[in-house]
């Protein structure tokens, strides 16, 4: 059976999102490079998505996410008209899907200008499409969470849970939440 990468975003699901740098690449460099790219994914995406985990990693990122309720997503995005995919989406003449996919493009690129100026390079960064997969059973997101969490070892950039700073394990455990919801 082949796996569809690409599937629509659809309020109230939940979905494995994740991208690779262009060929050799790394996404970051730094520390504050991390520190950027989840600050821009919050910029774009805060009212879109509640994130229940995350792992960046040198040269590749995941998220497990959750789209929110329609109604709430319309209700706090700020009305000023800075894209047309926003526009229309507020409009109802395009879909939900067509406008995240729009704040992929704007994300990407926001991300991509910043890096290039910053570490004196060119070029595209990212690979062209972000892969995302819906996530139905409840198992699922209890694997996919274990596979994020899992991933600094699995590439053997850590050999323990929690020891890599770029991950939502630690404040998964934690009493506070910066970034992300917990799953029930």
């Amino acid at each position: 059976m082949k796996v569809n990468y690409f599937h629509q975003y659809e309020s109230n699901n939940y979905y494995h999102i994740y991208n690779h740098a262009c060929g050799d690449k790394n996404l970051f460099i730094d520390h504050l490079d991390y520190l950027d790219f989840m600050a821009k994914f919050q910029k774009y995406f805060s009212y879109v998505f509640d994130i229940y985990a995350y792992c960046l990693m040198p040269n590749h990122f995941h998220f497990l996410v959750k789209v929110k309720v329609e109604d709430n997503i319309k209700g706090k995005i700020i009305k000023e008209p800075d894209s047309v995919a926003k526009e229309n989406y507020l409009s109802g003449s395009s879909e939900l899907n067509a406008f995240i996919e729009d704040q992929y493009r704007r994300f990407f690129s926001a991300y991509s200008i910043k890096y290039n100026k910053k570490h004196k390079t060119s070029g595209q960064l990212f690979l062209n499409r972000h892969k995302r997969i819906i996530l139905n059973p409840e198992y699922r997101l209890k694997y996919m969470l274990c596979y994020i969490h899992h991933n600094p070892i699995h590439h053997k950039f850590r050999r323990k849970y929690g020891e890599w700073t770029y991950c939502s394990y630690q404040e998964y455990l934690a009493s506070n939440e910066n970034y992300i919801s917990k799953l029930n």
